[in-house]
């Protein structure tokens, strides 16, 4: 949890950083999960559990809070209509917003909450 705790009270900025912020904790989510699975199937002590179900739901209102923020910062992008490239130079080809989003991980249904 070292890399979610370091940002534990304030989010990231940029967008990369909250790309990686994101990526890496849904995957730390989808391990807790896993731990708390194995922690069920073994009988461990409810302690350990209860110890599991905190951490996970602090990072789960982590991950929602930067995907929120990623989601505010993807709503000012401006939106790109279809252009006809072979009008521009090949250094000047525009990128729409749904590809911006895509390139940066992830799809437009997680950048835009629909």
């Amino acid at each position: 949890m070292n890399e979610l705790a370091k940002w534990s009270d304030s989010l990231p900025e940029s967008m990369p950083d909250l790309r990686k912020f994101v990526l890496i904790g849904r995957e730390k989510m989808t391990a807790v999960r896993a731990e708390i699975r194995a922690i069920d199937k073994l009988g461990l002590a409810e302690e350990v559990r209860r110890q599991k179900l905190d951490e996970a739901q602090m990072i789960s209102e982590a991950v929602l809070d930067a995907e929120v923020r990623i989601g505010t910062l993807t709503a000012g992008m401006a939106k790109v209509e279809r252009m006809r490239t072979d009008l521009l130079p090949d250094s000047a080809v525009a990128q729409t917003k749904t590809q911006a989003i895509r390139q940066l991980g992830f799809s437009p249904k997680q950048a835009f909450g629909h």
